[in-house]
């Protein structure tokens, strides 16, 4: 038995959901995921294969498979599990990046992770009321606990984990900041919920994230004042302001100048 349901759900990299049974009516074939696969066994055992490695597993296990990575589900008995599929999600382990999956043996909150993929599972099956936010919320729920894990192993600690998250959201503004670049992009880029990256990157930088994009924007727009001949206009337009007037009040607040008078003082 295979149940695989597409979800499509705007903002959030969940792809799919399944629902598989092993065993001798139904049996799986070598395959391979264009995407990020968490596996979470809930009955029977058997072994996962890759061209490397064959790993055994059972109930309260999970599995989490690297994007391309050749592998099989087998059991000699009976084996079922549910599997989520992830787009464009990084996953900072050593041990994951090197071999290409990571298990976590007979998880202590198996029951609580049980009930987020069943709570997805079921969610878009029903599509009842608000469904896209019961699914995003229990990803989100999913995935800070395997961060817990992965940092572990690492014998990091969580903050390592959101320094990464916050230099990964720093340097992506500094190299796209004239562009509208909106929370949710940044929640996307790392994965993360908009409220747990806004709290984050207040707690690590003591700045909001717009006003670390707005001070890149005018830092740049001063720089450009000073080694260019480009008029104030045409400044404040690359830089990514379309209103001037906004663009004035904001530099002034800043550089206690105005965009003009750091021109004639160059």
């Amino acid at each position: 038995m295979h149940q695989r349901i597409p979800i499509s759900i705007p903002n959030s990299n969940i792809i799919y959901i399944s629902n598989t049974k092993i065993d001798e009516s139904f049996t799986t074939i070598q395959h391979s995921h264009p995407n990020l696969e968490i596996i979470l066994i809930y009955n029977g055992s058997g072994y996962i294969k890759t061209n490397d490695s064959t790993i055994q597993v059972k109930s309260k296990d999970l599995i989490i498979i690297n994007p391309k990575t050749i592998h099989i589900e087998t059991t000699n008995n009976e084996l079922s599990f549910f599997a989520i599929g992830l787009a464009k999600l990084s996953i900072y382990s050593k041990e994951y990046s090197k071999k290409g999956f990571a298990v976590i043996n007979q998880l202590s909150n198996f029951e609580e992770l049980l009930l987020i993929y069943k709570t997805i599972f079921n969610e878009i099956n029903f599509k009842n009321d608000d469904y896209q936010k019961i699914i995003i919320n229990m990803l989100d729920t999913l995935l800070i606990m395997l961060k817990r894990y992965l940092c572990n192993v690492e014998n990091n600690d969580i903050s390592q984990f959101d320094s990464n998250i916050v230099s990964l959201i720093k340097n992506y503004i500094d190299s796209n900041y004239s562009k509208n670049i909106t929370l949710d992009d940044l929640a996307k880029l790392s994965n993360s919920s908009v409220s747990y990256i806004c709290h984050l990157f207040k707690k690590k930088t003591n700045q909001s994230i717009i006003d670390y994009k707005i001070t890149k924007q005018l830092q740049e727009a001063k720089n450009l004042i000073e080694i260019t001949d480009m008029n104030i206009n045409q400044i404040s337009l690359f830089v990514g302001f379309s209103n001037q007037s906004y663009f004035n009040k904001l530099f002034k607040s800043y550089f206690n100048a105005t965009p003009k008078q750091i021109r004639l003082n160059k």
